[in-house]
């Protein structure tokens, strides 16, 4: 997956902008009529290493190397619990742009989305991101959205020794897990951990 056509940067990049986040979008292989079996393959792909090696590469392509301390190449620890169960709580495709939406616009406040330094952008705009963002990564095939638990993986405020690994902020941060599933089994994670 190619994270620097236009329109999928330009999400990535304002939702980056708006929750002062580190976002990543991986790739994997899930079930688009069957979510229990969804659940599985991607409880595997996070098992699997492919999920670390993701985050990893995208640390370097975006430019932020927050898990290449010093230019270590090799980077030690899990950025899972041992135990972990992945949920799914499938959005309609309304619902689902409102959700991504919300991540550029905060306009609904219950939401787990937070833009410390208030760069939020207007609706209209964020709308567009979305639209276009969507239309390159799903190529107008039918979809599912499904918002994931964040507590798969370690916070900053629970690791505890060097086998683990942090990637959510935990109290206060932008912590969200959102799998979009294809019609053809092709299938992205989005991770957001923004904080102030």
């Amino acid at each position: 997956m190619n994270l620097n056509t236009p329109h999928i940067k330009a999400f990535l990049d304002g939702v980056d902008l708006v929750l002062n986040s580190n976002t990543f979008l991986l790739e994997l292989k899930a079930d688009f009529t069957d979510a229990e079996k969804a659940t599985e393959e991607v409880s595997e792909f996070i098992r699997s290493g492919a999920f670390k090696n993701q985050i990893l590469k995208q640390d370097l392509e975006r430019g932020w190397e927050n898990y290449h301390y010093l230019g270590v190449p090799d980077v030690e620890g899990d950025l899972f619990k041992p135990n972990f169960r992945i949920e799914l709580k499938e959005l309609s495709n309304e619902a689902s742009i409102d959700y991504l939406r919300n991540m550029l616009t905060i306009e609904q406040k219950e939401s787990d989305f937070y833009s410390p330094y208030r760069n939020q952008m207007e609706k209209n705009k964020a709308q567009q991101l979305v639209v276009n963002f969507l239309h390159e990564l799903l190529l107008q095939m039918n979809w599912k959205l499904f918002q994931l638990n964040t507590d798969f993986s370690y916070t900053r405020e629970e690791i505890r020794n060097e086998n683990e690994m942090a990637y959510f902020e935990g109290d206060y941060g932008s912590d969200s897990a959102t799998l979009l599933v294809r019609e053809d089994g092709r299938a992205f994670i989005l991770l957001t951990n923004g904080l102030d």
